[in-house]
């Protein structure tokens, strides 16, 4: 008569599976009404999410000083005309510090668009607890790529752009997008559906 050994491991896996198979069925029955339920298996040879996502927005609240004559409207204006200046030029070149190497990356590359206002104009509805933002505080919304080795941080790119190095608690993320080779943005969890069946995520430019 033959011996079987069933370890700890085999018991887990047995539960571990008999679990999963109501999973497993719901999920068949859910994902072709994926486009309603958000729902689905992922397609063979799917991306994982991580490298779907190709682009981000967040926002960044930029510094208001009291103590100087100029007043909040001056500095907004001069906070978009810096702005204007520094993406209208050829190449900007930023130095980072990358596992220890410097590189150079063109910040042209990476920020996609940029909109510079008051930060009540440009936060999301309804107000996120993340952040305090305030009407006469100005702000900057920035859409720009991410991975690849084009990346820059939300800091690097702020201080590019203004000058400014600004604390971590003054950057909200808004959302993370997938951006299709011809530029258009789709929502990181549809990337994978067939074409027919995406959602048409063609948000209005920041």
């Amino acid at each position: 008569m033959p011996f079987v050994e069933i370890g700890p491991s085999s018991i887990c896996f047995l539960i571990t599976s008999l679990v999963a198979l109501p999973i497993r069925i719901v999920m068949q029955f859910l994902a072709p009404r994926a486009r309603s339920s958000r729902l689905r298996q992922p397609r063979r040879k799917e991306p994982s999410l991580s490298k779907l996502i190709g682009a981000q927005d967040f926002l960044a609240l930029l510094p208001v000083d009291e103590g100087q004559d100029v007043g909040a409207e001056e500095t907004l204006r001069s906070y978009q005309l810096r702005c204007q200046e520094v993406l209208a030029r050829h190449r900007v070149p930023v130095t980072v510090l990358r596992k220890d190497k410097t590189r150079i990356v063109d910040l042209k590359g990476v920020v996609i668009e940029a909109q510079v206002d008051w930060a009540d104009s440009l936060a999301p509805a309804p107000p996120t607890p993340l952040m305090e933002v305030a009407p006469g505080r100005p702000a900057a919304l920035l859409r720009v790529r991410v991975g690849n080795g084009t990346s820059l941080r939300p800091a690097e790119i702020t201080r590019s752009l203004f000058g400014l190095s600004l604390r971590p608690i003054d950057f909200l993320r808004l959302h993370c997008w997938h951006l299709t080779p011809d530029g258009a943005l789709l929502d990181p969890l549809d990337s994978g559906l067939p074409k027919n069946i995406r959602r048409a995520h063609r948000p209005p430019a920041p």
